[in-house]
């Protein structure tokens, strides 16, 4: 009960995350500025957690896999999930990212040499079936005129932050299975992306952009980093205790989560109709049809 309620926790901090990116980008819609922010903010969070339980030891190859997988995601992975957020919307966007299992499953068959089952071939048309109903959902929106417009083009955000996630997911895992430290590789993961991140400040508009960010925008920035480090911190912990295949169908429920708060708190920029809610809940069946399967 500890591990589905610690997944539950992950789901929730998850899906929690876009609705304080959506808020943010009302005040400052700039995805470099809230990807550094949040990034600031979980490798902090995890700089002090190593400190604390004295898990700060830097030798093993598994260190060159959190760097590599750091500067696929949250890094890069980050400024595109974010990107989506601001063009897409959060309720549309989200589930899309969660297909970031999708990508881990087919780079676990072609280098780990894993099965195509059953349940793989079904999540997959699941996920398929869902991300069509939600194309053809923002197909429906494109000519809104309010501030967030929308546009089938911007699906290609949200995609290739999946794409990203579930790289570095594959190159956590590699990294885990030589260091044994899930605050460690987090800490490490973060300061890599964040070292990269940075880079994007050399560039004069940049600068400008995060210089001129406002008190407001920045609150919500730092509160989904805050998001972020919770969910890393509980899904760590839910992963040491418990099996993959409870884990992971339960944590990759966060679309749901960020589609009931975006109609909760995001009404006056979000359209959530059942079309959204059918295409969440198959891209989520997939998901866990996939995890299953594994």
């Amino acid at each position: 009960m500890q591990v589905i309620l610690l997944s539950l926790a992950t789901a929730f901090f998850y899906g929690l995350d876009p609705i304080f990116v959506k808020k943010g980008f009302v005040e400052n819609p700039n995805p470099i500025a809230a990807t550094i922010i949040s990034l600031t903010i979980n490798f902090s969070f995890f700089l002090t957690l190593a400190l604390i339980t004295s898990q700060f030891v830097f030798f093993g190859s598994g260190i060159v896999y959190f760097i590599l997988a750091g500067l696929f995601a949250p890094g890069l992975a980050r400024i595109f999930a974010y990107k989506g957020i601001d063009k897409l919307g959060a309720s549309v966007s989200a589930p899309l990212q969660s297909t970031e299992t999708l990508f881990s499953f087919i780079l676990a068959v072609i280098f780990l040499e894993e099965k195509i089952t059953l349940p793989i071939v079904l999540g997959t048309g699941f996920i398929c079936l869902g991300v069509m109903i939600l194309k053809r959902e923002t197909e429906t929106q494109r000519n809104m005129t309010n501030r967030f417009m929308r546009d089938k083009r911007y699906l290609v955000f949200p995609i290739i932050a999946a794409a990203l996630y579930g790289t570095s997911i594959f190159l956590r895992k590699l990294g885990l299975n030589e260091i044994r430290s899930p605050i460690l590789g987090a800490m490490m993961t973060s300061l890599s992306s964040w070292v990269l991140l940075t880079l994007f400040l050399s560039k004069k508009t940049i600068r400008r952009d995060f210089i001129n960010l406002n008190r407001k925008g920045i609150v919500f920035f730092l509160l989904s980093g805050g998001c972020t480090s919770l969910a890393w911190l509980s899904l760590f912990y839910a992963l040491s205790m418990g099996k993959v295949v409870m884990v992971s169908p339960v944590q990759n429920s966060h679309p749901l989560f960020t589609v009931l708060l975006s109609y909760l708190f995001l009404r006056k920029v979000e359209r959530v109709n059942y079309k959204t809610f059918i295409g969440t809940l198959l891209v989520i069946a997939g998901i866990s049809s996939l995890s299953i399967g594994d």
